[in-house]
Parts: C-alpha cells; sequence; structure tokens
C-alpha cells in the first residue's frame, strides 16, 4: 500500500512538472534518492524530470507550509502528509486526517474556508458514504476535500493497514475507534508554467 502511494505521487510530479516519457531508450537517466528516518518516520524523495528536480517530503505530521494557505480542521489529528514540489514551483501536498466531525460538517467548514481563501466551489457532492468537493482559484490553485466513515487506530491509520507510518503490530481492537477519515489534496501552480 505504502509503494502503491509513492508511485502515484511520483505521477503526480510528473503531472505537475511536465516530466515526459525517455525518447531515446539507450541514454542514461539520473536516478533519484529516497530515505525514511526510523524515528520520525518520514520520507525524503528526490527525482530527476526534464525540466529539473522534483522532491518529496512524507510522513505522520505536516512538512512544512501548504502550498497555499488553508486551515486544518481545528481538532483533528493529522495522520500523514505528503508535499511535492516541482522545479517549476508547482506543489502539491496531500494530508489525511481523522476527526469525530461528521463528514458533512467537514464539508461544511472546508466550504467555507475555500470562500476565504477566493477558491471557487465547483463540485460538492453529499451521500451516505462521505462528501466531496472540489475547488479552484487563481494561479492554478485547486482543493479536493473528501471527508467519509471508517474505522481508525491510534495513529490515526485505516485500522488494519500497514506501511511506513503503521506500526507492525495488529492494533489493539480496544484502540481502534469510528471516526471520519478526511483527505485534503492541495495543488498550486499549473503544469508546465511558472507557480503561484
Amino acid at each position: 500500500m505504502a509503494t502503491a502511494r509513492i508511485v502515484a505521487l511520483a505521477l503526480c510530479a510528473c503531472v505537475l512538472t511536465g516530466c515526459d516519457a525517455q525518447e531515446d531508450e539507450g541514454e542514461q537517466r539520473p536516478q533519484g534518492t529516497y530515505s525514511v528516518d526510523p524515528t520520525s518516520r518520514s520520507t525524503t524523495a528526490s527525482a530527476p524530470v526534464s525540466s529539473g528536480q522534483a522532491t518529496m517530503q512524507s510522513g505522520p505530521a505536516v512538512a512544512g507550509p501548504l502550498p497555499f494557505e488553508l486551515e486544518i480542521l481545528p481538532g483533528a489529528q493529522v495522520a500523514r502528509s505528503t508535499q511535492v514540489v516541482g522545479p517549476n514551483g508547482s506543489r502539491i501536498a496531500l494530508i489525511s486526517l481523522v476527526t469525530d466531525d461528521e463528514p458533512a460538517d467537514v464539508a461544511r467548514f472546508y466550504r467555507a474556508a475555500a470562500g476565504e481563501i477566493g477558491l471557487s466551489v465547483e463540485i460538492d457532492m453529499e451521500g451516505e458514504n462521505g462528501s466531496t468537493l472540489t475547488a479552484q482559484g487563481a494561479g492554478g490553485r485547486r482543493l479536493t476535500v473528501h471527508a467519509g466513515p471508517g474505522r481508525f487506530d491510534a495513529d490515526g491509520l485505516p485500522a488494519g493497514e500497514t506501511g511506513p507510518e503503521a506500526d507492525d503490530a495488529t492494533p489493539d481492537p480496544a484502540s481502534v475507534r469510528d471516526a471520519t477519515g478526511v483527505q485534503l489534496f492541495l495543488v498550486a501552480g499549473n503544469r508546465g508554467g511558472a507557480g503561484s
């Protein structure tokens, strides 16, 4: 599961930075770097793309400033955060939160927050399995929020999930709780263009 997230993030970095496929199969391409800090459980990676270098930082806390000013839901637990910065200044962040708030309340909070920072809500859906909204603004700023019910361990990870942020042991059933999982996806900057 962690490998799939890293591959997905690498693809996001390519989309934002305008990387392209290698045309000459015989040409050697520089390799990226990848390291995990066992103490903080954070991951740092760097990869060459056609226009320079893309970097990624990921871990159980919000790593550095977000691509644009956006408040984290008050009282929510940050389970993990990943940020990618492209060589052209484009930035993305994916933040996983856990809260006791209902999905509709989470959507209401981020709907208002989007308006306060000049983003226009384009998609706003609610259903029995959660709430999703997307918003867009100047400078290539985009926000997607999904909130849905789930079961989470004490670290805020979905119960039973494994990966660099998870302990190897099966979570104590007493520490697993029903809550709302929230995924925030923030983008700033345009593909192949200047950052915001």
